[in-house]
């Protein structure tokens, strides 16, 4: 499976084409001992695949029992170039605890809850909370099941990123996709209503609050505060990478966003290590410029995300 489909997406690439290819796997065959040779085996046989350009989509996640066993093979696994998906997210055991321990890239939304949305209000909370919940997070979302434009317009409306279903294209053989991807031209969408974020500025404020805090001695700094992928693991960044990024990366402004926001995670992680060394005094020199910075970045990013109105 991993052969063939790998095989394909070199096809795909020495076509021109910009694919991203998932590979559905089993849960019992993603904990299984050879997984991770498997995959090796595949990517080392196939050097031409993009970063990121393979997604292993997790069928029958009900069988992920061991979360932690689970989250130590996807780590390991990503290291090699992959991402994940968890198809058919909501039915069966899948549950909020899964985005919470599993370092996961996509949910699928299954179709059970997005064939009715437009007539059934429960499904389309659900599916609505779902995509919200996934924003927050820096998840990406693909809606399975879209039969009609109707469905895809409300879907693009409450800012779900990709679909899947016979609206879009019915299953074909793959010498086939290149005319598809040739001859389709994509439907005009509705924009989004909202694009989820955090309430950032208060977020930022009460983390702030805690950085002085520890910086005297009364309190601790996040736990993440020195690690390398810091930037990654706060509420600013897993907007910035993730639907801020989706939204409005495009942007020429967006790079010094981001740039800005890695200055204040290298501040902070200067300041534990000043705090840590006794330069109490130092901490909060670097604290403070590092609130400085992240003041003027909430006030550039309230006027980028929502311009004042003519």
């Amino acid at each position: 499976m991993l052969q063939h489909a790998f095989d394909q997406a070199q096809v795909w690439n020495a076509q021109g084409l910009d694919i991203q290819v998932m590979v559905n796997i089993s849960a019992l065959h993603f904990l299984d001992t050879a997984w991770l040779d498997d995959l090796g085996d595949a990517m080392t046989a196939h050097p031409l695949l993009r970063p990121g350009q393979i997604k292993i989509e997790l069928t029958e996640s009900a069988a992920l029992h061991d979360l932690a066993l689970a989250a130590e093979v996807m780590q390991a696994s990503m290291a090699m170039g992959v991402r994940f998906a968890l198809d058919d997210f909501g039915q069966g055991e899948t549950t909020l605890r899964y985005l919470q321990l599993l370092p996961v890239h996509t949910i699928k939304i299954d179709r059970a809850f997005v064939r009715d949305m437009i007539d059934d209000p429960r499904d389309y909370a659900i599916v609505a909370g779902l995509l919200h919940a996934a924003a927050l997070m820096g998840l990406a979302t693909v809606a399975e099941g879209v039969e009609d434009l109707d469905t895809l317009n409300l879907l693009a409306s409450l800012g779900c990123a990709y679909a899947q279903g016979y609206g879009i294209a019915r299953p074909m053989p793959a010498h086939d996709v290149e005319a598809w991807v040739q001859g389709w031209t994509p439907p005009q969408l509705l924009p989004p209503v909202a694009s989820a974020r955090p309430n950032l500025p208060e977020i930022q404020r009460h983390r702030f609050r805690r950085l002085y805090a520890a910086t005297e001695g009364k309190g601790s700094f996040p736990r993440h505060a020195t690690d390398a992928d810091a930037e990654s693991k706060c509420h600013l960044g897993t907007w910035l990478k993730g639907s801020g990024q989706f939204f409005h990366g495009h942007n020429a402004r967006y790079p010094d966003f981001n740039r800005r926001h890695s200055q204040i995670h290298d501040l902070v992680s200067r300041a534990k290590r000043a705090t840590d060394a006794g330069n109490r005094e130092e901490a909060r020199r670097l604290v403070q410029e590092a609130e400085r910075i992240n003041n003027a970045l909430m006030a550039d990013l309230e006027q980028f995300i929502s311009p004042p109105r003519a």
